[in-house]
């Protein structure tokens, strides 16, 4: 076996030992069953040898036994089915669960290179093909080559010389539905990528549907999608093509055993060589021969498939998780929350610097904003802060507590963070205001509704509160979801209140009005605001200009216009601007 299959066997175990009851269960059961088929072939020989020799006698106790003993296969049959579909249905329950966790535990970097489609395909039909080898496959592997090899030693037994007859065509056949196969199992490889990269076709479709309605792009983005599905159809044809020389061989396989018994098995009846009884049972066995081998050579292309199918699926389980996941987390119930970077510097490629020795000291209590024009850093710095990226040199340090010495939940139960995507949940509107809160009630979900002007448009709501999002909040403006983002960051009254341009969806007197009460409701907490518009930066403490990766002005509103640098210009260029609007 190949040494990468023996590590996806290994990684595979660990989600199969807590349910190897129900794989051992499923085990004993078909023993039992191969022990039942050969005891019904022996006395269906009996059974006829007795009637061919007119001994009536034992007839009765004959058909009796076989009775039983189909009952008790019929049985068997049931449970082999049950344990082996609990088992192939815990084992993968568990799989997708290790899949969404590690996800959930990942580095932000590392879901960046992942395809969203590819993602989903992965964690849908790769996964859906494990479930059913899981369930199919394994006890088949299990089951059939005893049953070949139980249900050959009885043919050798009754006469070998047959044997070797029925099955001299099936080592050809078998080589050369192997061969096939494996060409078959390259181009599963290329339809699993292919059908996620298809599937991201349709996910940006989807996504990007207005902007693809108003740019007149839908011949386009449909042309992309029949070239994606194009190559899907490639993959599965060709896959196919493979599949169908097979069959021929599958035919020899199964019907040259069973001409080859009547043929020269009736030779030997009319010889002498073998009873009637024998032949029949014979005729039985080959069935119980036949099957295996069918099944198993359709089941090693299905073993390479899976393969196939795990190893992609085991990608998702080896995403790197976050450099603080690994540490205990320490309740720390102090409510400050001094921020401060050392010469800290980023890069999200490892290549080209976003941020460069950037340094600054936020005391508790301080309202600072972050200014200056779109991609030179703004938002890179909050997404430090929150933990999303390591630092490539220096250090981010909250109370003097540098962050490789605590945990990713330490570090943001510090912390509300208001994005500039605003994400809503497909749940009520309250709750995704709650999510703001462990344990929250009503009253400080309707308070927090209120300090960020949410609670006249929500009341508005077919079910107020109660109202269901639907997929990304679509059924709000903008600037209602902006809000509800807001109120879900007040309501979690952490020491530290990141934004992201928290006001960028709201039109000039609702966004005062909201800083207003922000900055009321932040006055003994510290504010950090990533921001293009100056209408609040004269009630700030600090202000930090962020150009290229470095922080090249810091000061008060009032001390940076008296500078007369960067800032003095940038400040009039959008008062001038609004003032003309």
């Amino acid at each position: 076996m190949k040494e990468s299959n023996k590590i996806v066997l290994k990684d595979l175990y660990r989600f199969i030992k807590p349910y190897k009851f129900w794989f051992i269960l499923a085990a004993i059961l078909n023993l039992s069953l191969i022990s039942f088929n050969l005891l019904r072939t022996y006395y269906t020989e009996k059974l006829l040898d007795n009637a061919t020799r007119s001994e009536l006698s034992g007839l009765l106790t004959y058909l009796g036994v076989l009775l039983v003993l189909t009952c008790a296969a019929l049985i068997m049959v049931y449970g082999t089915k049950y344990a082996t579909g609990r088992f192939g249905s815990m084992v993968v329950r568990e799989l997708r669960y290790g899949v969404f966790k590690r996800l959930s535990h990942s580095n932000i970097k590392e879901i960046d290179k992942l395809s969203v489609g590819d993602i989903i395909s992965r964690s849908n039909y790769e996964m859906d093909f494990i479930s059913r080898f899981l369930e199919r496959g394994v006890p088949e592997l299990l089951f059939q080559p005893l049953m070949f090899i139980a249900a050959s030693v009885y043919m050798i037994i009754i006469d070998w010389k047959l044997f070797l007859i029925c099955y001299s065509l099936s080592p050809i056949a078998i080589f050369l539905i192997n061969k096939f196969d494996e060409k078959s199992a390259k181009y599963s490889e290329a339809y699993y990528q292919n059908l996620g990269e298809a599937n991201g076709v349709i996910k940006e479709c989807i996504d990007g549907i207005t902007t693809i309605k108003t740019y007149n792009l839908s011949d386009y983005i449909l042309s992309n999608c029949k070239k994606a599905f194009d190559r899907v159809l490639k993959s599965v044809l060709t896959s196919e093509k493979f599949d169908a020389v097979q069959l021929p061989f599958y035919f020899v396989l199964y019907e040259s055993p069973k001409i080859l018994c009547l043929l020269f098995g009736g030779l030997a009846v009319i010889n002498g060589r073998m009873t009637i009884g024998q032949l029949i049972a014979y005729s039985q066995l080959i069935l119980f021969v036949a099957d295996p081998i069918n099944t198993l050579t359709q089941l090693f292309g299905g073993v390479r498939k899976f393969f196939v199918a795990f190893k992609r699926v085991r990608e998702l389980l080896d995403v790197e998780t976050e450099g603080y996941l690994q540490k205990k987390y320490i309740v720390d119930k102090t409510e400050e929350a001094h921020l401060e970077f050392k010469n800290v510097s980023f890069s999200y490629d490892g290549v080209n610097p976003v941020l460069d020795d950037v340094s600054f000291n936020i005391p508790m209590g301080s309202k600072v904003a972050i200014v200056g024009l779109s991609g030179e850093g703004k938002s890179t710095i909050l997404n430090l802060i929150c933990g999303f990226y390591d630092v490539i040199e220096g250090d981010i340090l909250i109370n003097n507590r540098p962050y490789r010495d605590m945990s990713i939940e330490e570090i943001r139960s510090k912390l509300s963070y208001v994005s500039q995507e605003t994400f809503l949940f497909p749940i009520t509107i309250s709750q995704n205001i709650g999510f703001g809160k462990i344990n929250v009630n009503e009253s400080e979900i309707r308070r927090a509704a209120e300090i960020t002007k949410c609670h006249d448009f929500i009341v508005d709501l077919p079910n107020n509160y109660d109202t269901i999002m639907s997929e990304q909040g679509k059924n709000l403006s903008g600037g209602q979801r902006q809000r509800v983002s807001i109120a879900r960051a007040v309501l979690k009254d952490a020491p530290i209140i990141l934004m992201d341009e928290p006001t960028a969806s709201l039109d000039l007197q609702t966004e005062a009005e909201v800083m207003d009460d922000i900055l009321k409701l932040t006055e003994n907490k510290t504010l950090i605001i990533s921001t293009h518009r100056y209408s609040v930066l004269n009630k700030v403490d600090l202000i930090l200009i962020v150009s290229k990766g470095c922080i090249i002005e810091r000061g008060s509103h009032k001390e940076l216009l008296q500078q007369n640098g960067v800032y003095h210009k940038l400040y009039n260029k959008q008062f001038v601007a609004s003032e003309v609007i």
